[in-house]
Order: C-alpha cells, then sequence, then structure tokens
C-alpha cells in the first residue's frame, strides 16, 4: 500500500511486535524520534493502520535529544542522548558556524549491554564563539582508524551570556615527559559563567578532567573520574581554603607520584583566587590519611 502527499494513523495491536533491521524481536521502548520503520496490520480506515507488526529500517547509532535543531545554547551547554557505539565510548563538540571548535569533550553512554542504546548526558562550557550560530555534535572516533563515526549535528544559536576566565590546572606529558616533577601541573583557561563562587566553578572544572584538545597537548588529570568525584563542602576564610570531596577521590590508585599531582592539581586552582594562601583537603569531613600514597 502506497500513499502520497497525505498521513496515515499507526495504531499499534495489543500484541504489536517490533523487530530490528535483522528480524530480531526487540521492544517497542526501543523506538526514538529519528528512526524509520515499516509497519504491517490491517487497514480499518481510509487513514487508520492497526500495526501487528513493525520493522525498524534505519536506527542511527547515536541520537542527540539536546539540544534539538535551532534551540539556544546557553553557558554551559546541556548535551543529552543515547548512544550504542564501541565500547560505549563517544565525543560531543561545540562549534560555531565559521567552523571553529570551541570545545570537545570525551563522554560514555551508559549502555546495558553491547550492542543497546545507552543514555549520555554532559554540561560543556565552551571558548568564545565567532558567530552567532554554531552547531552541537556527537560522535565516536573509529577504533580501526580514528577516523569520525556516526556523526550527527544539531543547528544552535549561542545565548548572550556573562561569563568569566578560570584557569585550571593539570599535569603535562610534553612538559614533563619523564614525570620527573610530579607536583608540577599547568593551567589550562575555562571559559564559565560568571559566579559568586568562582572557587568552586574552578574546582568543578577541574574535576570535569581535560578536553579533548588540552589532551592532545599532553594535559592528562589524575583526579578519578570514575566514580564521580563531587565537592561536599568549600569554605575559604582568613585566606584559607577548606575543601571537602566525596570518598570518589580516594579512587586515584595510589603512588606518591600520583598523589603529589592530585594536590598540586587541587592548590594551583583554588590558589589562583588572592583569598587563598592556604588549602586543606577533605573527604568526606576527615582529614585523616587524605591523599597519602
Amino acid at each position: 500500500m502506497e500513499l502520497s502527499d497525505s498521513k496515515i494513523e499507526l495504531v499499534l495491536h495489543a500484541e504489536a511486535k517490533l523487530f530490528d533491521g535483522s528480524g530480531m524481536d526487540i521492544p517497542i521502548s526501543d523506538l526514538y524520534e529519528s528512526f524509520e520503520v515499516s509497519g504491517k496490520g490491517s487497514v480499518v480506515a481510509e487513514d487508520k493502520l492497526i500495526v501487528t507488526e513493525l520493522r525498524v529500517t534505519k536506527s542511527p547509532n547515536i541520537i542527540l535529544m539536546s539540544p534539538r535543531s535551532g534551540d539556544e545554547a546557553g553557558l554551559p551547554v546541556e548535551i543529552r542522548g543515547v548512544a550504542r557505539v564501541f565500547e560505549n565510548n563517544l565525543n560531543v563538540r561545540v562549534k560555531d558556524s565559521n567552523g571553529k571548535v570551541l570545545a570537545e569533550a570525551f563522554t560514555m553512554a551508559n549502555s546495558p549491554d553491547m550492542g543497546k542504546y545507552g543514555v549520555f548526558a554532559i554540561d560543556l562550557n565552551y571558548s568564545e564563539p565567532t558567530a552567532s550560530t554554531g552547531y552541537v555534535e556527537a560522535f565516536n572516533y573509529s577504533a580501526k582508524d580514528g577516523s569520525i563515526e556516526n556523526l550527527v549535528s544539531s543547528p544552535i544559536k549561542f545565548e548572550n551570556v556573562e561569563a568569566q576566565i578560570l584557569k585550571v590546572y593539570f599535569s603535562n606529558s610534553k612538559k614533563d615527559p619523564r614525570a620527573d616533577y610530579c607536583a608540577r601541573t599547568y593551567p589550562v583557561e575555562r571559559r564559565v559563567p560568571k559566579s559568586e563562587a568562582p572557587g568552586r566553578t574552578a574546582l568543578e572544572e577541574l574535576i570535569r578532567g581535560v578536553l579533548t584538545d588540552e589532551g592532545r597537548a599532553g594535559y592528562f588529570s589524575s583526579i578519578p573520574q570514575v566514580p564521580r568525584v563531587e565537592i561536599n563542602k568549600l569554605v575559604i576564610e582568613n585566606g584559607l581554603a577548606t575543601i571537602d570531596f566525596n570518598s570518589a577521590l580516594s579512587a586515584y590508585g595510589g603512588g606518591s607520584c600520583k598523589v603529589a599531582a592530585i594536590r598540586s592539581q587541587i592548590e594551583n586552582t583554588i590558589k589562583q583566587f588572592s583569598s587563598v594562601k592556604k588549602v586543606d583537603i577533605l573527604i568526606d569531613g576527615s582529614k585523616d590519611d587524605v591523599l597519602q600514597p
């Protein structure tokens, strides 16, 4: 049955089944907006089809759900979607309509099994755009040759935001290739929303880890990425910054060099503010055995 320049309503039968392109039975809940499907069933009216079988004929490996085409992007931009990619690894990036990449970062989908979709979510700050419009993109790098695969793109408009530039400190394998100076860390600049609590904002950027271009320049972080490190509390008083992290900070794997690097990253990032002279690092309210080799 072919329809031209008309719409037909598909009504799912109570026992309707959904199949993927290879004929495997999959849950109806696995249908996403960008899928293309074909249906089998009974026509009960001129514009209504009771569907007993649906078959997915096209299903992208990465689906961007937010931002949608034409949305305004603030700072940070909230990027959400689902993906089924190799080892759940993918990248997201923001670029302006002049082609300038403003930020790119690695993230993961929480897929329950190989070949299944998993949700990904990341909030990404980005540098000053050179145009009023741009794109949010999601993709993965090929494990075979490093080429970009499964690229999806959503056109956006950049909001006018009040921003500030903060420094975040990381180790660098190119500046210190033999790791002779474990406690020596180097700054990168991040454009973030203007805040009344810039110290916390800077530390949150530190916890996010390195961006893709920073990693290519040799920067790396010794702060654990999994499980997620979070700031329980930050108090700056009389020149002392007391930073209380959750227990994830202790999942760094040990070693005196790594401990020195983590402490340097945290201390240098918070000491960029003139109000901070000393730093106390706590984990869940305790100083005992914090950042010990």
